[in-house]
């Protein structure tokens, strides 16, 4: 990303040339008005992936009278302590519209990606950000924390939040307009 040739600059002097990596695999197309109102998030289980602030978010959008539910997808990478938090915060605070689907194949991943409207991050100042591109390229509208690699793949305002207030007014708003929703699909 250019986000992080920059950092290679700054910090070490070196230029590099930005080269996106591929978005690999076929998908299949579900249209956009037939898929689920709900938010998938893909990748590791890890403290630094801050799913506890996507719950947060998604959370406080229910809030709001929305009832989006979010698929939470990846392995746990040697971090169970972390899914056993996050599955207890859950279960505490009966929180029944999240699923942990673990570690799945990538076909189930691909099928349950093209299913669902949307996609989150939470990540802090992501190198790239692949699965989000595959989110992107899946025709979810994608939803990333300021800072890193990510925010030139979505590349939207609407899409690029500063914290959870951010993300749940940016969120809400998209989810209250299907004029905003086909917008910003078309353009991802």
């Amino acid at each position: 990303s250019n986000w992080t040739a920059e950092l290679l600059r700054r910090r070490y002097g070196v230029e590099a040339r930005v080269l996106y990596p591929p978005v690999p695999g076929h998908l299949p197309t579900i249209p956009y008005g037939e898929r689920e109102k709900g938010f998938v998030c893909i990748g590791r289980i890890v403290p630094e992936k801050r799913i506890e602030a996507i719950i947060e978010v998604l959370g406080r959008v229910r809030e709001r009278g929305h009832t989006v539910h979010l698929h939470v997808v990846g392995g746990a990478a040697g971090n169970s302590d972390y899914v056993r938090f996050l599955k207890k915060h859950c279960l505490k605070h009966h929180l029944e519209w999240v699923s942990f689907e673990g570690r799945i194949s990538e076909q189930t991943k691909k099928e349950l990606t093209v299913r669902h409207r949307f996609g989150i991050s939470a990540r802090k100042n992501e190198p790239f950000g692949i699965v989000v591109a595959e989110m992107v390229q899946a025709g979810c509208i994608v939803f990333v924390p300021d800072g890193g690699g990510q925010v030139e793949i979505v590349d939207h305002c609407d899409l690029v939040y500063a914290n959870v207030e951010d993300a749940v007014n940016k969120i809400d708003r998209v989810l209250s307009s299907n004029e905003v929703q086909t917008t910003l699909q078309e353009y991802l």
